[in-house]
């Protein structure tokens, strides 16, 4: 059952309740603590806001580390960042490069999104044997090489994520590598296609 409380001037009082017994290794209401959602409100100007907070907002607000209910608490964590990394990912992907990770998700997903990172190398298949088109199957689009106008790369996240750029006449694909050698030797053969103007964003 999901309990909704109001925050008041101790907005994590329903919660410290649970950390205080969990420091003094009395067994507690593992459901009930995970369920626990709080309604906080906060002010701008003349405007009242309000939003739902739970469990893993009070542990990286307060810095606060349970050792009980950890299931629960892996639980909450793994749903949090699967839909966290994987917006953060597609935004990557599609050039929003302007990654704002809050406290929470540095320290409950970090681990999570450098793995995500990590399986980031995209294929791509060159002309050749009657194939006249550059075939990019991550982003499903085709294009000849006539059309590519230029060659941008970039470093997305330092020492991470590098990106290569095809700007055509209608618009630009991106490609992502987290292996600089693969990023490296896939802008050698898109630059050997054509004489093309390459150069770094």
């Amino acid at each position: 059952m999901i309990g909704l409380c109001s925050c008041a001037n101790s907005e994590w009082h329903e919660f410290e309740v649970y950390s205080k017994m969990d420091e003094k290794q009395q067994a507690i209401d593992c459901e009930g603590l995970s369920s626990m959602v709080l309604e906080k409100k906060t002010s701008t100007g003349f405007v009242r806001h309000s939003h739902n907070v739970g469990l893993l907002d009070y542990m990286s607000d307060t810095d606060f580390t349970f050792n009980q209910c950890q299931d629960e608490i892996e639980q909450i964590r793994v749903s949090y960042c699967q839909e966290e990394v994987s917006h953060i990912v597609s935004n990557i992907r599609n050039g929003f490069d302007s990654i704002r990770a809050d406290k929470q998700f540095l320290r409950f997903c970090n681990n999570d999104f450098m793995a995500a990172l990590n399986l980031i190398n995209d294929n791509y298949i060159l002309p050749g044997d009657r194939r006249y088109f550059v075939i990019l199957p991550e982003i499903e689009e085709m294009m000849l090489p006539s059309s590519i106008r230029k060659i941008r790369f970039s470093n997305v996240i330092i020492n991470r994520l590098w990106r290569i750029t095809l700007v055509t006449d209608d618009g630009s694909s991106l490609l992502h590598y987290s292996d600089k050698a693969k990023w490296e030797h896939a802008l050698n053969d898109f630059a050997s296609l054509e004489t093309l103007t390459t150069g770094e964003e």
